[in-house]
């Protein structure tokens, strides 16, 4: 299933000041979902850079927020929310700069894992220990206006982007680095 993408570019350039786009993602309160995105980190920037976050832009309300963490050194990082309160875990591998990688964290909403691997190389698992955030919230590449344009913006670029409603395996995550085709498309 595809979903109509909110801009016409396949490549977001974002200045990491003020920059978001708003994308339409439904029905995605599965077992599991994959999120995946060609990113192009540059150098400075905020010290939480979002990627993906699915969050009321009033409101502290969100489902996930995936993003990645310059003040940490530059790994990936998946914060969660739902009733039970907020929970966030991050990988350990740095992801470089000026440079195209290709990042993935699935969740798996039954047993609560959340996997992370950069280039398709399999980084870091944790268990979350409350339950996954649900709700038709919006979705936001490269920011989010509850933060405004001094918090979370992404500095690069970004394309590719991919949400799975299904738990991707490493070789399924391989193939999608090298081109394979399918999820919502979302860039």
């Amino acid at each position: 299933m595809w979903l109509l993408m909110a801009c016409t570019s396949s490549e977001l350039t974002l200045d990491g000041i003020d920059d978001y786009r708003a994308v339409e993602l439904h029905d995605v309160d599965g077992p599991a979902i994959t999120l995946e995105a060609w990113i192009y980190p540059e150098e400075g920037g905020a010290p939480r850079q979002n990627i993906l976050a699915r969050r009321d832009p009033k409101e502290g309300n969100d489902a996930f927020t995936f993003r990645l963490r310059q003040d940490w050194g530059g790994v990936l990082e998946l914060g969660l929310a739902a009733q039970g309160g907020t929970w966030g875990t991050f990988g350990k591998i740095k992801v470089p700069r000026s440079q195209w990688s290709f990042v993935t964290v699935t969740h798996d909403r039954q047993s609560r894992q959340v996997c992370f691997f950069v280039n398709a190389q399999a980084d870091r698992c944790d268990q979350s220990p409350i339950p996954p955030g649900k709700g038709e919230l919006p979705t936001w590449i490269g920011g989010d206006p509850l933060h405004g344009p001094n918090a979370r913006p992404f500095k690069g670029k970004i394309k590719g982007v991919r949400v799975w409603t299904s738990l991707r395996t490493a070789a399924e995550i391989q193939a999608d680095m090298a081109g394979g085709k399918g999820g919502m498309g979302l860039l």
